[in-house]
Order: structure tokens, then C-alpha cells, then sequence
């Protein structure tokens, strides 16, 4: 009895449609791309993915306003560059008036630096520098948000097409479950069937669920990256099929990333700095100009130059020369100069890192298009396979072990065809990432 409930299954296995089977004698051929996602006109596209990413990502206002706050020290420095002007006075009462006149002034002044050894200007070249990595830092983040999205929305396809395989599976458990069960009540010792049927069942049933709860967390991941609510609805529209890898024109792509300009813009501004360090022993000559009223609050005493009343202007020159700062110099110098040293090894870093994720993902990329090709070999060798142990089965010949074997390596050659498939989608993101502008 036992045998006759195989080859019934077997027959049940060869009269439900299978997803990818032939029809009416036609070969079709059964890609990831072709399971799912017919979708409606409302779906979303990956050019629409990644507008919509760059619009509404939570991460990416973090590095403009980092960007805006460097345009507002840039804008300081180059002010520091300009006189100043503005409004003072002070009241000095005292006593006796042979000391003190006791009197009060209100002034306009006017300050302006005419030498500073270079330091405000390396303020502002520094500034300038740190203006473009924060630019940099930006287009980093945009192609990190960006990369999320492509490799999230291949994700998301990929389990997608895998609860709807889950589910077929189990659906068609359920209908052979149903069947044998109905055996069994009309008096066929097929109570294995039934207890070995159930058992396989529950286990498509919790694959299926495991499936939907993957299915459900990479639609609330996806959501995030694109600034959605993570609850909300989802649908995508189908990827084209994987092409040829095209070999860049450029022969070092990965010099191009933001990456590695932000890390030179970074060298400019530790120049700077170092260029400030210096002037610090540079003599520094500003110059004042003040102009107001002057009033006593008593009469004052007789005094032996002029006693401060009425209205005027005054200038002072003022030099400063450091001679002496028990290592505050030297530590400033030194610490410039080994900032300067670690941004030069930081750029040293960031171009062996970038080239390394791009040849890497180049060569990935290469491979796993090989790997589809011979993929779609095997998932038709499996088909053909199946359908040769299905028509030795219909002859008499074979079992029904053999066509559940041969419909097993079936499914599981699509499975590791859609595997193959994902890999190359995150694989050419990633020189995406790394290997454009």
C-alpha cells in the first residue's frame, strides 16, 4: 500500500502545474525574474526606489547639515579677514579728584588686523578644504543610500518569489494530504502516508512562515531606507534580466569615489592648519580706530595733560611679538604636523580599501554572471530530467521515488538559480558604490 501511495503522489506531482513547466508541449524557460511581480501599474520602479531614497532618507539631512555647518565656519574665517566695527563705552568714577577725573566715554570703533603671520588666511584655506570633504561626505552618503536600495529591492524580489514557492509547496501538500487522508478512511493502509504527509506539511508550513517573516522584514527595511513608514504596503516592480558585465573605460575608477576626495580634501586642511601652527611665532599687527565723546562727571583737577572732555578720535597700533610658551608652540607645530601625517596615511588607506571593494566586486560580479549562465544550464537539465522520469514513470517503467527526486533537484537548481541572481544584483551595486563618482 505504501508503494501505491508514492505512485500516486507521483501522479498528483505530474498533473499539478508545475512554476516554469512546460504547456501544451511549449518549453518555457523559468527565471527568478519570471516568478511574481507582475504587479500593477502603481509599482515602484528602482529609478523611483532611489528618487524617492534621496528625497526622504532620514540618514542623508545628517551629512548636508554637517556641509552647512562647514559653509557657516567658512563664511566666519573670511569675515575674521575684514575690519570690525562696534559700539563701546565705560563709566570710571573714583575719588579724589586729584586721582581720579571720574568721567565716561562712548565710542565707535573700528578693528582690523594687518598682520597676522598668515594664520587667519590658513583659517580660511583650512575651512575651504574641510568645505569640500563635507561635499564629499555628502555623496558618500547619498551612494551608500543608494547602494541600500538596489541591494534591498533585489532582496526584497528575491523573498518574495521564495514565499510564493513556499506557498505552492504547501498548498500542494495540503491537496496530497487531503488525498491520502481520504484513502486511509476508506479502509487503505496508508496510515504511514498519512503520519510521514503530515510531517512534511508542518515543515513546509513553517518554511512558509519563515519565508513571510523574512519577506515582512525586508519590506520594513526597504521602507526605512526609502523614508517610509516601516508598516507601510510595498510593491516593486520586476528587475531586468542579469547582462554581460561591461569592463570600465577608466583604469582606476575607484580615485573617483567621494571617498577618496574627501580624504584629499582632508590632507588640504591639515596643510592649513599646519601653515596656522606656524604663525604662531609670527609677529601680529592690528590697528584700532576709535572715535566718541568723552565726558567728566565732576569738575576735575587741574592736570598736567589734557583731562579727556569733549569729542575726538584716537588710533592704536598694536604689535605683539611671542617670545617665550614652554612648548605650547612646538606641541602646536607637532600636533599639525602629525595630523598632516595621518590624513596623507588616511588617504593611503581609503584608496587601497576603494580599490579593493571595487576589484573585488568586478571579479564577484564577473563570476557570478558566469555562474547564472551555468545555473539556467542545470535548472534546464533538471526540467528535462524530471520530464524524462515523468513519461519512464507514465511507461511503466521508474518509480514514483525517482520523479520526486528529479521534481526535488528541480526546484532546488531554481532556488540556487535565484541565489545566483541576487549575488549579481548586490555585486554590481557594489561597484556601483565604488566605482562611480
Amino acid at each position: 500500500m505504501r508503494i501505491a501511495a508514492l505512485f500516486a503522489l507521483a501522479g498528483w506531482l505530474i498533473l499539478v502545474p508545475v512554476p516554469g513547466a512546460a504547456q501544451n508541449g511549449t518549453r518555457a524557460r523559468t527565471t527568478p525574474d519570471s516568478i511574481g511581480e507582475s504587479g500593477p501599474a502603481d509599482t515602484l520602479t528602482l529609478d523611483q526606489a532611489l528618487a524617492e531614497a534621496r528625497a526622504a532618507n532620514a540618514r542623508l539631512p545628517i551629512a548636508r547639515l554637517a556641509l552647512q555647518q562647514s559653509l557657516d565656519r567658512l563664511r566666519q574665517a573670511r569675515g575674521s579677514l575684514w575690519p570690525r566695527l562696534s559700539l563701546g563705552g565705560d563709566l570710571h568714577p573714583g575719588t579724589p579728584r586729584t586721582y581720579e577725573s571720574s568721567d565716561a566715554r562712548l565710542q565707535v570703533v573700528a578693528y582690523a588686523p594687518l598682520y597676522e603671520g598668515g594664520a587667519l588666511r590658513a583659517a580660511v584655506g583650512a575651512e575651504r578644504a574641510r568645505t569640500r570633504a563635507a561635499r564629499a561626505d555628502v555623496r558618500v552618503a547619498v551612494k551608500d543610500v543608494e547602494f541600500a536600495v538596489r541591494a534591498d529591492y533585489a532582496q526584497y524580489l528575491r523573498d518574495k518569489r521564495e514565499v510564493v514557492l513556499q506557498r505552492s509547496g504547501v498548498e500542494r501538500l495540503e491537496r496530497y494530504l487531503a488525498e491520502v487522508q481520504s484513502r486511509h478512511a476508506s479502509g487503505q493502509g496508508v496510515g504511514a502516508d498519512v503520519v510521514k504527509t503530515r510531517a512534511q506539511l508542518l515543515q513546509g508550513r513553517a518554511d512558509l512562515d519563515a519565508a513571510e517573516h523574512a519577506l515582512t522584514e525586508m519590506r520594513m527595511e526597504l521602507n526605512d531606507v526609502l523614508g517610509r513608514d516601516p508598516d507601510a504596503p510595498l510593491a516593486l516592480a520586476p528587475l531586468p534580466r542579469p547582462s554581460t558585465p561591461v569592463p570600465d573605460t577608466t583604469l582606476t575608477p575607484w580615485t573617483l569615489t567621494p571617498d577618496v576626495r574627501s580624504a584629499l580634501a582632508s590632507v588640504s586642511a591639515a596643510e592649513a592648519d599646519l601653515s596656522g601652527a606656524h604663525s604662531l611665532r609670527l609677529p601680529h599687527l592690528d590697528l584700532s580706530v576709535a572715535g566718541g565723546g568723552q565726558a567728566a562727571l565732576v569738575d576735575p583737577a587741574p592736570a598736567l595733560m589734557n583731562d579727556g572732555r569733549g569729542w575726538g578720535v584716537e588710533a592704536m597700533l598694536s604689535l605683539s611679538l611671542p617670545l617665550w610658551s614652554h612648548g605650547v608652540y612646538s606641541g602646536r607645530v607637532d600636533e599639525a604636523r602629525d595630523a598632516l601625517a595621518q590624513s596623507r596615511q588616511v588617504v593611503e588607506a581609503t584608496r587601497r580599501a576603494a580599490r579593493l571593494e571595487y576589484d573585488r566586486s568586478s571579479a564577484l560580479l564577473r563570476a557570478r554572471y558566469h555562474e547564472i549562465q551555468i545555473r539556467e544550464q542545470a535548472l534546464e537539465s533538471a526540467r528535462d530530467a524530471y520530464l524524462q522520469s515523468e513519461s519512464v514513470y507514465r511507461g511503466g517503467s521508474g518509480s514514483a521515488l525517482d520523479v520526486l527526486d528529479a521534481y526535488r533537484t528541480w526546484l532546488a537548481a531554481g532556488q540556487a538559480h535565484e541565489n545566483a541572481v541576487l549575488d549579481y544584483r548586490v555585486a554590481r551595486a557594489r561597484v556601483l558604490r565604488w566605482g562611480a563618482p
